[in-house]
């Protein structure tokens, strides 16, 4: 059998027995490697697919049961922490996260430390505790420009931007944004570039910078498209056909809608055609069009 393989197999089930049993049928493939590759299997998971997270959670608390390394218990402490965000068990996650980043730094690995503690950066904040997660989030990113992770780095810096936004600190969240976009812009990581825009169009919005907003809306849906990212594209539409309705740029503000109504509808997304059928209407009256 591959790693692949069991890896894949591992990840099918929440049972402690069945994956002891798997490990013990394929003790060849039980090493440090096995816990780094089901470590990077929540990347693209928890958010996504959180059950799946969670099994990797349980499978690496199972390989910790075979293997005496420290690394794989800071590595099964990073994902069981994972895990706890995707149930809500946020003082939980905080707490594997921690135990997590206290291994690698006693194995002088701050980088990884460092990593755990972008999740916990996210933890602190959904717990309202702004401070903390700022603090948190400016020691990770001293470690990511030492190390030259510029990606890291960026979403750090947008992390930190948008705890300051809930907060309404605007000209400290749009520097963060700002600082967030050259990270993206540097690496050419459209699909950040474009959240992180759409974060400072709305930031510029709340200043009432309609002029700013529109200029990074646009630049947002334009990046949205070469990457072919549709219900980006939507929800940019549906922002900007607000902000011109803000404006009172009434037909502007039709034509944003009308475009963003059309991409929902053709990719079955009721609830986002709905709210756009609404916002259209709620011109048509504004308009004097009640008929419309």
């Amino acid at each position: 059998m591959q790693r692949q393989e069991l890896i894949a197999e591992l990840l099918e089930t929440n049972d402690k027995e069945i994956n002891r049993s798997r490990l013990q049928k394929h003790s060849n493939l039980v090493d440090l490697e096995l816990a780094e590759e089901l470590k990077n299997t929540y990347y693209d998971s928890w958010t996504k697919e959180p059950q799946k997270t969670r099994r990797a959670a349980t499978a690496l608390e199972v390989l910790s049961e075979f293997i005496t390394d420290e690394e794989v218990k800071a590595l099964t402490n990073w994902v069981k922490g994972i895990a706890d965000l995707t149930e809500g068990k946020t003082e939980k996650a905080i707490n594997h996260l921690d135990k997590s980043a206290q291994i690698f730094t006693s194995l002088e690995k701050p980088y990884q430390a460092a990593q755990t503690q972008v999740s916990k950066l996210y933890a602190l904040a959904l717990l309202g505790r702004y401070d903390e997660a700022v603090i948190c989030g400016e020691n990770a990113l001293q470690i990511f420009d030492e190390y030259g992770d510029e990606l890291a780095a960026g979403k750090v810096e947008k992390n930190l931007g948008n705890i300051f936004g809930k907060r309404d600190f605007y000209k400290e969240a749009e520097n963060k944004f700002l600082l967030a976009r050259k990270y993206f812009n540097s690496i050419k990581n459209y699909e950040e570039l474009i959240m992180v825009e759409n974060c400072l169009a709305m930031v510029y919005t709340s200043q009432n910078n309609f002029r700013k907003a529109e200029m990074f809306y646009t630049s947002a849906l334009s990046y949205s498209e070469i990457e072919k990212m549709v219900v980006t594209q939507a929800e940019i539409e549906a922002s900007m056909g607000n902000l011109a309705l803000f404006r009172g740029k009434l037909n502007q503000a039709l034509n944003f809608l009308e475009l963003s109504r059309r991409k929902f509808e053709t990719l079955k997304m009721p609830h986002q055609t709905a709210t756009a059928e609404l916002e259209i209407a709620d011109i048509y009256l504004e308009l004097n069009l009640a008929e419309e």
